[in-house]
């Protein structure tokens, strides 16, 4: 038992929070749809339109999504190193989109494997198996959506991978923009809107 506890928390300490898209970003060759790298780009405009993004900005973009997940610094240090990206430099799109994309596989990777071990690799998740999976995102599960989901007798809720894809990118966005309002108020530097692609 305390086996799974550790590799659950330690999937969701390597997610990365800043990249969750509400629709799948990636296409059959792991790279970003069009539409996905069409909003990175957006984003990457609005971020850099008063500063410049190098390895401080870039840390802090993912360690603000701290929230939900805890990012580990030295991977972030070695992505950098990996491709070859002086953290004293400031990056141009191209150089981002690639550090981006991979944390965004590697999070839809992890999405992925939590619906796998909820589901114990079967193709559906129950309504209990649901709740753990997204309380073991870190998701909080409310009494509105606690109830709303036990409403339902665990023999009438089968998700799916994509389903449950939804739900927890769903419950995440609206979480992260409560969370960012608390956090920093106005001066708030996200705005997941570039996401709901």
């Amino acid at each position: 038992m305390y086996y799974y506890i550790f590799i659950i928390i330690y999937i969701t300490s390597s997610f990365s929070n800043g990249f969750i898209f509400l629709s799948y970003p990636l296409n059959e060759n792991m790279e970003l749809t069009d539409s996905a790298s069409a909003a990175l780009k957006r984003f990457f405009q609005f971020l850099t339109e008063e500063k410049t993004m190098g390895y401080k900005e870039f840390k802090k973009l993912l360690n603000d999504f701290d929230c939900v997940h805890k990012i580990n610094n030295s991977e972030i240090e070695q992505l950098f190193e990996d491709e070859n990206i002086s953290q004293d430099v400031f990056m141009h799109f191209d150089q981002f989109k690639k550090l981006a994309t991979k944390f965004i596989i590697k999070l839809e990777n992890s999405i992925e494997y939590i619906f796998e071990f909820f589901s114990n690799d079967n193709s559906l998740l129950d309504c209990l198996g649901l709740m753990l999976a997204l309380s073991s995102l870190q998701i909080p599960m409310t009494e509105e959506n606690s109830t709303a989901l036990m409403s339902s007798s665990i023999d009438d809720i089968w998700v799916d991978m994509k389903a449950f894809r939804k739900i927890f990118t769903t419950m995440f966005h609206s979480n992260v923009v409560e969370f960012m309002d608390k956090k920093h108020g106005d001066k708030a530097i996200i705005d997941l809107t570039y996401f709901n692609v």
